[in-house]
């Protein structure tokens, strides 16, 4: 119907989402948000071809887009960062969203063991359904040596990032997994990256470009 909004504010994964999902995934509340681990691996080696035929290595993994990443879901049912309601104030919502995870951050090393201890989880979890397949045990067993060597070494090089190291990336409507507002953030740094998908980079877009597009959206409205 002409007229009618593109969208709506319906029911997701992550509405309401302390209601339905175990306590265990949240890794910090704030008045606004939560911020949870990713629950897939990082490591794109655990995804081969030899375990799930749907597996296309470089363009069909779940990994995620770095050692460490998480997302940071507002409480708002606020659909996407097209929806007017994302920018509304100055971008007050995504400002504090992001907020959130500095101070998650710089808390000590609480926030930072957090995060990787949920990375961990996630590394650990998808080990463990490699080695259920036991047809598959040479291939595992040839596997596990490496990847869990990299994993002490990204560790410790994780541990020592500092807030401007991470991404704040929005994936704008229609590229999106789920209809409502969410960050992801993860290291820039490249190796934090080496074994991590990024085929999801095109459709990533920084936060500071929302702003700047937003303030230069008030500028040509204020000169008309």
């Amino acid at each position: 119907m002409s007229g009618s909004k593109p969208f709506e504010k319906s029911d997701t994964w992550f509405s309401e989402f302390e209601m339905h999902n175990d306590d265990s995934l949240v890794l910090s509340e704030s008045t606004d948000s939560y911020i949870i681990g990713n629950l897939a691996s990082y490591d794109r080696r655990q995804y081969p071809e030899w375990f799930d035929g749907k597996y296309t290595p470089g363009s069909n993994t779940p990994e995620g887009q770095a050692f460490g990443h998480s997302l940071i879901v507002s409480k708002e049912r606020v659909y996407n960062v097209v929806d007017p309601d994302a920018t509304a104030n100055d971008s007050a919502l995504l400002k504090k969203m992001k907020a959130h995870f500095v101070e998650f951050w710089e808390n000590g090393d609480s926030g930072k063991m957090k995060l990787l201890e949920r990375t961990k989880l996630a590394f650990d979890s998808q080990n463990y359904k490699l080695d259920s397949k036991k047809e598959f045990a040479s291939q595992y067993n040839a596997l596990l040596p490496q990847i869990t060597a990299d994993f002490e070494t990204l560790s410790k090089e994780f541990l020592q990032l500092k807030i401007e190291d991470f991404v704040f990336g929005v994936h704008p409507h229609p590229e999106i997994s789920v209809g409502h507002i969410h960050l992801h953030v993860f290291p820039k740094v490249e190796s934090l990256r080496k074994f991590s998908s990024k085929h999801h980079d095109w459709k990533t877009i920084a936060l500071e470009a929302v702003w700047e597009a937003e303030a230069q959206d008030h500028r040509g409205t204020s000169s008309s």
